[in-house]
């Protein structure tokens, strides 16, 4: 790409001091020969802005601001993205400009280096950080803030994976995608196997990185770890770029797929087998449930709220709904027969009675007070 400020102007009055921290600073590298690179980090589109400002220091100051972030998540994305590619073996893949990086820093150093060149473009900005992302007013630094954004997300997979952790969604996605592509559809338990895995990486994906971008205060994991880039991703939509990563390294592609593997459960006849994929239908709101008695058990004081829930416009109650999942997973799990086969299916509905069990009992001090309470709102 070449460095983004070879031929940026300065100020007439004041000139401006570029605004990168050291870290970043120190691994912009040689012009480099050119490639076929995204279109947002044009650098001619920062150098008209910046002579369009010249002689409005404030103006200026704000635009080589973001020039600097547009160099920081340029070589920030295509160095992760080199190490993201890597580490599941699709390198040759990659693009060009990613696959010909002379020298690849470490990713921890990618990780900070990105964290400080969003710290330095809040700084500037300030209050007007979302403002100049408004994809209706700046289509080029909305692009970029995208690759900002999957770069953020990368990082993520790359920590998870070094962990071993549960939500290292990208390993997990190629994994199924190869399990689809062997899905046998003479024998019923390959179908429903598949069926569950869907539904479980769906929810991965809404659940855990659905809200990748939210505040620390809703459970966003970037504000967890690097809470200074929130002013620039807060409103950023993230399931529609975390499947975009998978596909793009040939995973498992949960919206193109679900139609096909929905009629291949019209071939699933047995009773049992049609019983577990009803139960993952309901997968999603079972673990909703779970996760709301976790926080009525923890209530000190019962309110006529505290177990009342809407689903579809209609009210419930979130202990008797749990109680209804609990008989049906119970009576569901002692038909499973034993076998390989069963043993996804089987470890699921084991988690869901150990918690739902664990979970009614000691919800129900509360809930018998929560029904007194109810049913004497009701009588007024």
């Amino acid at each position: 790409m070449g460095s983004i400020y070879d031929s940026l102007p300065t100020g007439d009055k004041d000139e401006v001091v570029e605004e990168t921290s050291s870290l970043v600073r120190k691994w912009k590298k040689p012009r480099e020969k050119k490639m076929d690179i995204p279109s947002c980090f044009d650098k001619s589109y920062f150098t008209k802005k910046l002579k369009e400002h010249r002689y409005n220091h404030d103006k200026f100051s704000q635009w080589q601001a973001l020039a600097n972030y547009a160099e920081t998540v340029y070589e920030a994305y295509r160095g992760v993205m080199y190490h993201f590619y890597k580490s599941i073996d699709r390198l040759d893949t990659a693009p060009e400009y990613v696959r010909n990086i002379d020298s690849v820093l470490d990713m921890d150093i990618l990780e900070r280096a990105i964290s400080a060149g969003d710290q330095e473009l809040v700084k500037v900005l300030g209050n007007e950080t979302g403002v100049k992302f408004k994809k209706d007013r700046h289509r080029t630094l909305y692009e970029i803030k995208k690759y900002g954004a999957y770069t953020h997300l990368m990082i993520h997979e790359m920590n998870e994976y070094e962990k071993k952790e549960n939500h290292d969604y990208i390993h997990q996605m190629i994994n199924l995608q190869r399990r689809w592509e062997n899905v046998d559809d003479a024998d019923e338990m390959s179908i429903v196997n598949m069926f569950a895995s869907h539904i479980r990486a769906k929810y991965l994906i809404q659940k855990y990185l659905g809200n990748f971008f939210a505040s620390k205060t809703w459970g966003g994991v970037l504000a967890r770890r690097h809470v200074g880039s929130m002013k620039i991703y807060e409103s950023r939509e993230s399931t529609s770029l975390v499947k975009d990563l998978i596909t793009n390294v040939g995973g498992y592609d949960i919206d193109n797929t679900e139609p096909e593997l929905v009629e291949k459960l019209s071939l699933v006849g047995d009773d049992l087998h049609q019983r577990l994929i009803k139960l993952y239908r309901y997968y999603k709101d079972i673990k909703y449930i779970i996760a709301k008695l976790r926080i009525s058990s923890d209530v000190k004081k019962v309110d006529d709220y505290t177990f009342m829930d809407y689903d579809d416009d209609s009210r419930r109650d979130i202990y008797d709904v749990a109680s209804v999942y609990q008989k049906s997973c119970s009576d569901l799990l002692s038909k499973i027969p034993d076998g390989e086969q069963y043993d996804r299916c089987r470890g699921d509905i084991k988690y869901m009675v150990a918690s739902l069990t664990d979970l009614l009992e000691k919800n129900k001090a509360n809930h018998e007070e929560y029904l007194r309470i109810y049913k004497s709102f009701e009588e007024d």
